[in-house]
């Protein structure tokens, strides 16, 4: 955990004591903590860590509202702290999008390796997102170079290969990649085809 920035938003000072002598141990850098569940959902957005371990028992906001709120924002991997388990518990933290549970105390070998293995998974589901909005994109290129090239054969009457290679030449000539070329074709000819 060398160099990773962590948060810990615990009420229980004992509890939050041990928990960022264990993470300081392993080399991690306690960038904030907090006992209270506002001001820990506020931390955890300004300081963008590397992982939050959060209590499920903050007072004026729990655990799982703050897991929930970053991880629909795609925020930092949160840890969720609890002091006792309980099926209704358990469920509670998959639905908030919690990296992984742990009880009271916590143990320091499981902290370990909870942080080690939410920040791999972490990191993961950015790099899956890149290729997801990455994919999507260019799919979008794709129906838009396809839609001009259908209104370029209509108004040019030119072959899909001879309206291909003519947008190919317009993106050349203007510095602009397919989709922008593609885009201002269908502005100007979508109304007169």
């Amino acid at each position: 955990m060398y160099g990773f920035k962590v948060f810990v938003a615990e009420p229980e000072k004992g509890q939050r004591k041990a928990i960022t002598n264990t993470l300081i141990q392993t080399g991690a850098i306690i960038i904030g903590e907090t006992g209270d569940g506002r001001e820990a959902a506020n931390l955890i957005f300004e300081l963008q860590p590397d992982l939050a371990l959060v209590s499920t028992d903050l007072p004026r906001r729990n655990g799982f509202e703050i897991a929930r709120v970053v991880s629909e924002q795609k925020g930092s991997p949160i840890i969720l702290v609890a002091s006792f388990f309980s099926w209704e518990i358990l469920q509670s933290a998959k639905d908030c999008g919690a990296y992984n549970l742990l009880l009271k105390p916590v143990e320091s070998n499981s902290l370990i390796i909870a942080s080690q293995l939410a920040i791999n998974w972490h990191e993961r589901n950015l790099i899956i997102e890149q290729e997801k909005r990455k994919l999507l994109d260019e799919l979008e290129a794709r129906k838009l170079i396809e839609r001009a090239k259908g209104l370029l054969v209509k108004a040019k009457k030119i072959d899909e290969g001879e309206a291909y290679k003519l947008m190919r030449k317009l993106s050349m000539d203007q510095s602009k990649n397919m989709k922008q070329i593609a885009r201002e074709i269908i502005r100007l000819l979508s109304s007169s085809v």
